[in-house]
């Protein structure tokens, strides 16, 4: 086998511009892989973070079927027993929240919106509204009950700046109308343009006060160190709840249409893998039925010594698994190199921010390596450089030796 090995290697430096252009093909498939695939991910990890980071964290505690119907009958008392039961946990942060469908009305404008009571200071372990702060500050205290932050988006929209008034309105929960008027304390960028668009934030015992709720809450909202622990810590609080009436859903559970957009992607990345090394596979065998034409003399003198076809066969193999692994070696050099300096700091999309924003995906994307993803394509490549050759490496071995030593 060594020997069969290290005449393979030869046979690779035989011709050095042909093995330059299949190790070239070879590394550019891999190079193509690892940088689309690395970005894909990036952009999904970031569409997920996106949905933790605003839209109630890994785990959310609410009334049955909150999800499904997001009513203000759908509150629920006691969320000091689901906090303390989160904050014991360890790697977990809580924060009670209430929502509420309403509109938003400047000297100028009005525009509908969800009014989001947040508690100030536990709030900003759960979302990340607090740190995408571009004007103004946070909260006060959780008893600022004339105090608001608005997105970006929204504050274009009514015309207003930081600093001035605003009146929000609800239906509170005797559908009777209730408003108050708030002055912008911050103005925040969330990466998202529909979410900047709709969401406004008032403390939590201002939004009880205005929706009539007393010490109620909508849902208590959980962010995890650990996001792999999610269905676990899910089915603790659901445990700490008791028989309440409440259900503790994941981020998976709440956005189903995004875990399976995740699944799909998986697939996709898979397809990418063997539409791209098919095409390395066709220049392949399409080299090696060359070299085996080139070699039908040298082959014939291996056969008319008796040497077996099933070793002609594993000897172009193994010169097709060399250039396989230098050309895999290469383009993994060069993806390195590229993805380093975007991992590090991002790839500034902000020229695409508008469209991104639609969607949810920051204007700065980081590339993700995932080892399932990245392991599947490898094993794609092997395979299809293998398939390549191995209908050259078949005729070769089925050559007869006197024909073979005969021809031209």
């Amino acid at each position: 086998m060594s020997l069969v090995l290290k005449v393979a290697w030869r046979n690779v430096g035989r011709n050095p511009r042909r093995s330059a252009v299949l190790i070239g093909a070879v590394a550019f498939g891999v190079f193509a892989f690892v940088g689309s695939t690395a970005f894909m991910d990036g952009i999904g990890d970031a569409l997920i973070a996106t949905a933790v980071d605003l839209q109630g964290g890994h785990v959310q505690v609410a009334a049955r079927g909150y999800d499904e119907n997001p009513t203000l009958d759908a509150r629920f008392a006691g969320a000091d027993r689901i906090l303390a039961a989160a904050d014991a946990l360890g790697g977990a942060r809580a924060a009670a929240q209430v929502v509420s469908p309403g509109m938003a009305n400047s000297t100028e404008q009005a525009a509908g919106i969800m009014i989001n009571g947040v508690d100030p200071d536990r709030e900003p372990g759960v979302t990340v509204i607090a740190d995408r702060l571009v004007e103004g500050s946070w909260f006060s205290g959780p008893d600022a009950g004339d105090e608001v932050v608005v997105g970006a988006e929204l504050a274009r929209k009514l015309r207003v700046r930081l600093g001035d008034k605003i009146v929000l309105m609800a239906s509170d929960v005797n559908s009777e109308v209730s408003a108050s008027a708030y002055r912008i304390r911050g103005i925040y960028r969330s990466g998202s343009t529909p979410f900047d668009r709709s969401q406004v934030y008032v403390p939590l015992r201002e939004s009880q006060r205005l929706l009539g709720f007393g010490d109620a809450v909508s849902t208590v909202a959980v962010r995890l160190d650990a996001p792999a622990r999610a269905e676990v810590i899910a089915g603790v609080l659901a445990s700490a709840a008791g028989t309440t009436g409440l259900e503790a859903l994941t981020w998976k559970e709440r956005n189903p249409m995004l875990e399976m957009t995740k699944q799909a992607y998986d697939w996709s990345a898979m397809l990418m893998a063997v539409i791209l090394f098919a095409a390395v596979g066709f220049t392949l065998v399409n080299s090696f039925l060359m070299v085996i034409f080139e070699r039908i003399h040298e082959l014939g003198i291996m056969l008319a010594q008796g040497v077996k076809p099933g070793i002609i066969r594993r000897m172009l193999f193994l010169e097709a698994v060399w250039i396989a692994l230098i050309g895999t070696g290469v383009g993994i050099l060069a993806s390195a190199a590229l993805l380093a300096r975007w991992m590090s700091r991002g790839l500034d999309l902000s020229a695409f921010a508008e469209g991104l924003g639609a969607f949810g995906v920051p204007t700065v994307v980081y590339p993700v390596i995932d080892p399932a993803h990245m392991g599947l394509g490898f094993v794609i490549i092997l395979v299809m450089i293998l398939l390549a050759v191995a209908w050259p490496a078949v005729r070769a071995s089925r050559f007869e030796p006197v024909e073979a030593l005969n021809h031209a």
